[in-house]
C-alpha cells in the first residue's frame, strides 16, 4: 500500500519550505529498494530536523543531533548493509574463480566439443539465441514537463507550468490507471500520465535516445492536430516512450485563435524524423493541443507512456515511477505528490485521488497490458 496521508502539517510547511537560512533533508526512501534519494528543503520552524518520507510504511521524523537516539538505528542499518555488500563481493569473487577453473579446462578440449557445448548452452537460455540481447530499460530524467513543480503559489493558483482555474472541468493531471469514460463503451484505463496545461507550456525529452516514430495527428472526433513520437534507448529497444500531443516550438502558443499549427517538430532547431537522436532535458516542442470551451486558460496537454513492446499490437504499460533516474527521482516524486495534495486542496476536495491505494505517487497500478486496444490492469 502506498501510504502518504500520514503528512502533517508541519511537514508539508517544511516541504513548502519558507526560510532561506534553515535547511533540512527530506529523504524518500522506496521500500523495495535500498537505494535512498534525497532533496533539500527549508524549513519554518526548528532546523534541526531530518524527515525521512518511507513511501511503504509511514513519515519518521528524527534529530540530526549526533547525540540523538535515532543514529544508533540508522548506523545499525548501514552495518548489516554493508555486511550484505560484502557476502555478495565474496560471492562474486568464488564465481570468478571457479569461471577461471572452467576456462583453464576449456582449452584442453577440442574446437568442436567447446562449439557444441557453447550452442547446448545457448540452447538452454531463455530465447535460445547467440544474438539475442536484453532490451535497455527506461531510466526517467524527468516527467516531460519542464517545469513541473515542485510548489504551488497559491495567489496565482499556479504549480510550476500547471494552472488551477475553476472554469476547468477536467483535472489537470490524470494519474496511471485512472479509468476514463467509466460506465461506457469504449471505458479503459489510462495507461499513462496525462497532463493538461496552458498551451506555451514547454515539453522537454524524458530519456537520451533514438526518434523511432513520428506522427501527425489531425482532428477526427476530437481537437488534435498535434504530433506524437516515440523515443526508445536505442533504434532496436523493446522499450521506450510514447510523447503524445506535442507541438513544434516554432508555434505561436500565446495566440489562443492560432493553436492549430502543423509545422514540423525541432529540437536546437533541426527538424527531427525517425532516427533523430535526443538528449534528456533537451526542448522538444509544447504541449498539444485540448478545447478549452470555458476560458479557463488551459488549453493543452500532453501524455507521458513508458511500454514495453511484447508484440504486434500488444504492449505493457508501466507506472513512470518505476523508471525515475537515481539522481533525479527525489524531485519527481516531491512533484506528483505535491500536485495532487494541492489540487485537492484547492478544489476543496480530499477525495479526488485515492492516494493510499496507490503503489507509487500517480499510479494505481504498477502496470497496465494492452492488447488490441484492451487495457487490463496488472
Amino acid at each position: 500500500m502506498y501510504k502518504y496521508l500520514l503528512l502533517t502539517t508541519s511537514i508539508l510547511l517544511i516541504i513548502l519550505g519558507c526560510s532561506n537560512d534553515q535547511k533540512n533533508t527530506i529523504e524518500i526512501q522506496d521500500g523495495n529498494s535500498q537505494f535512498v534519494n534525497s532533496v533539500s528543503a527549508q524549513s519554518v520552524n526548528d532546523p534541526g530536523n531530518d524527515i525521512t518520507i518511507n513511501l511503504e510504511e509511514s513519515i519518521r521524523i528524527s534529530s540530526s543531533d549526533p547525540n540523538s537516539s535515532s543514529i544508533p538505528e540508522q548506523q545499525e542499518e548501514l552495518n548489516k548493509l554493508a555486511e550484505e555488500m560484502t557476502e555478495w563481493s565474496q560471492g562474486i569473487t568464488e564465481w570468478s574463480e571457479e569461471f577461471s577453473e572452467w576456462s583453464e579446462e576449456e582449452k584442453e578440449w577440442s574446437s568442436d566439443d567447446s562449439v557444441n557445448m557453447m550452442k547446448d548452452l545457448i540452447n538452454i537460455m531463455p530465447g535460445g539465441s547467440m544474438t539475442q540481447q536484453e532490451s535497455p530499460k527506461i531510466s526517467l530524467q524527468n516527467l516531460l514537463i519542464k517545469n513541473f513543480g515542485p510548489y504551488y503559489d497559491a495567489y496565482s493558483k499556479t504549480f510550476g507550468d500547471i494552472i488551477f482555474n475553476e472554469n476547468h472541468t477536467h483535472l489537470v493531471f490524470d494519474e496511471f490507471g485512472r479509468i476514463h469514460n467509466e460506465g461506457q463503451q469504449d471505458q479503459y484505463y489510462n495507461p499513462n500520465f496525462e497532463i493538461k496545461a496552458p498551451a506555451d507550456t514547454v515539453l522537454v525529452s524524458p530519456i537520451d535516445g533514438v526518434i523511432t516514430y513520428i506522427k501527425w495527428q489531425p482532428t477526427e472526433g476530437y481537437t488534435q492536430d498535434d504530433w506524437e513520437i516515440i523515443i526508445k534507448p536505442t533504434m532496436s529497444s523493446n522499450w521506450g516512450i510514447s510523447i503524445d500531443h506535442i507541438t513544434s516550438i516554432d508555434c505561436d502558443r500565446k495566440n489562443i485563435y492560432q493553436l492549430k499549427c502543423p509545422l514540423p517538430l525541432k529540437i536546437d532547431g533541426q527538424e527531427i524524423s525517425e532516427g533523430s537522436m535526443v538528449k534528456a532535458g533537451q526542448v522538444i516542442g509544447y504541449v498539444g493541443n485540448w478545447d478549452d470551451y470555458n476560458n479557463s486558460g488551459i488549453n493543452g496537454r500532453t501524455e507521458l507512456t513508458v511500454f514495453e513492446q511484447i508484440g504486434s499490437g500488444h504492449f505493457m504499460n508501466h507506472c513512470p515511477m518505476l523508471y525515475l533516474d537515481d539522481m533525479t527521482s527525489a524531485v519527481s516524486l516531491t512533484s506528483v505528490i505535491s500536485l495532487m495534495f494541492y489540487y485537492e486542496q484547492w478544489n476543496e476536495n480530499t477525495n479526488i485521488y485515492d492516494e493510499d491505494a496507490m503503489v507509487r505517487p500517480g499510479c494505481i497500478y504498477e502496470s497496465i497490458e494492452e492488447l488490441n486496444g484492451i487495457t487490463t490492469p496488472r
